[in-house]
């Protein structure tokens, strides 16, 4: 087993197994946004982060952390990608000042729809990270927050995101799908 993280970057290695990179490249970057309760003293405050899925040309997607939202981690979150191995991303879904920091394209509404089946799981994952935010907070620190986060996505990568996914073809009804005979009587035409 090993240890646990001290920073919210080690966190994210830690998630995806040690020093494990992310993929090279990733055609679509789905980002949401959510706040945190933090304990600041005797006061909470509330903050915005964001988390990020990552979805593959071939259209497997992984998770890839979650970070605050502020401008100086816009620079940290783009450094921290590079650095486990993310060398080009398509475009961006859902956070356009981030684009522009990372020199990415915003996704248009084409690729979003194109897209429809990760924006359903990313909206179930956003929900549940929601959860278990509300539930655990306020934190006392962001490696804490990070790690309920991570709870989530690590859930997730062992159930959801590796289902195998059905496509059209494995849909009941469509016409390569093996369909189930319907039993039939036959009467004979003397009625016998």
């Amino acid at each position: 087993m090993q240890d646990e993280p001290t920073t919210a970057q080690d966190h994210w290695h830690y998630l995806r197994g040690g020093q494990t990179p992310l993929c090279r490249r990733y055609c679509i970057v789905l980002l949401r946004a959510f706040k945190v309760e933090m304990q600041c003293g005797e006061a909470t405050e509330t903050q915005r982060w964001r988390w990020g899925l990552g979805i593959l040309a071939g259209g497997a997607f992984e998770p890839l952390g979650a970070w605050p939202a502020t401008a100086f981690d816009d620079q940290q979150l783009w450094r921290s990608l590079q650095a486990r191995g993310v060398e080009r991303i398509g475009a961006l879904i859902g956070d356009e000042v981030l684009a522009s920091v990372m020199k990415v394209a915003v996704a248009t509404p084409e690729m979003g729809d194109a897209h429809i089946a990760e924006n359903g799981i990313a909206v179930r994952l956003h929900k549940k990270i929601e959860r278990a935010v509300r539930r655990d907070a306020p934190f006392m620190d962001c490696d804490s927050a990070v790690a309920c986060v991570s709870r989530v996505l690590q859930k997730a990568v062992l159930s959801e995101l590796s289902a195998p996914r059905r496509t059209l073809r494995a849909q009941p009804g469509h016409r390569g799908f093996p369909m189930r005979k319907r039993r039939t009587s036959r009467v004979d035409a003397t009625g016998s």
